[in-house]
Parts: structure tokens; C-alpha cells; sequence
């Protein structure tokens, strides 16, 4: 239900959630206690992959369910295990790493001129109903 912590900044990664319905937020807390949105999780995403994927193993961020979340999970060690014995998984795990970045990076340098609310807002508008949506 929305409301859900899925996951704390620190904690170690147990596992990955696969957004099928619904919003994650995902939220980074600084040194002195200030929360910046990192990312909007819609259907089709993967929260905590790139977590799950790092050296650390440990949630960079905190997620929260904004709206009623329809997901699976991964255990992470399941999923090392998974990308150690089939390279065709580990090879589309990397692609769609890969094109996680380079979206983000799209993304955020299209929103620099805008306000936090348009940002917000634009984000919200094209999961919904952008041309990306499912």
C-alpha cells in the first residue's frame, strides 16, 4: 500500500523490486538531514537494481510507495547467483544499466533550467503519459 517503506538509505541490499503498477519514490538524505528526490519508479522498473549491482551492496537511497504498488522481488543473493551462472542474464542486466544511465543523464539535463515543481510535475506527466509508457 502506498505509504510503504521498501527500503532505508544504509541498509544492505536484500532485494530488488520489480515495478509492474504503481510509483516508487526514491529519496537521498544528506549530512545534515536534508531528503532530495533521486529518481520516480513506474511500471516496468526496477528499484534497487543498481544498489543490488554495486561493490557495497548497501541502499544508497531510501524508497517509499507513493501509489498501490503491484511488484515482485528478486532476492539479491538469488540474482548474484543468477548473473554468475547465465552471461546472457548479466549481459541484460548490464544493457539496461546501461540505458538507465544514459536516460538519467538525459533527463537531468533537460530538467536544470526548470523549477523543483516543474520538474516534478513534467516527470509525473511523461511516466503517465509520455510516449515511454506501457
Amino acid at each position: 500500500p502506498e505509504g510503504t517503506t521498501l527500503f532505508h538509505q544504509g541498509e544492505p541490499v536484500q532485494r530488488v523490486y520489480c515495478v509492474q503498477r504503481g510509483c516508487v519514490l526514491s529519496r537521498w538524505d544528506d549530512n545534515a538531514g536534508e531528503s532530495v528526490v533521486r529518481t520516480l519508479a513506474f511500471g516496468s522498473s526496477m528499484v534497487g537494481l543498481v544498489d543490488a549491482m554495486s561493490t557495497a551492496r548497501v541502499h544508497t537511497s531510501s524508497a517509499e510507495v507513493l501509489t498501490p504498488l503491484t511488484a515482485c522481488t528478486i532476492d539479491a543473493r538469488a540474482l548474484d547467483r543468477l548473473l554468475r551462472s547465465s552471461p546472457e542474464i548479466a549481459s541484460v542486466i548490464a544493457s539496461t544499466l546501461s540505458a538507465e544511465v544514459v536516460q538519467l543523464v538525459r533527463d537531468r539535463m533537460a530538467l536544470l533550467p526548470m523549477s523543483i515543481r516543474r520538474r516534478m510535475l513534467k516527470t509525473i506527466y511523461d511516466e503517465s503519459f509520455g510516449d515511454n509508457h506501457s
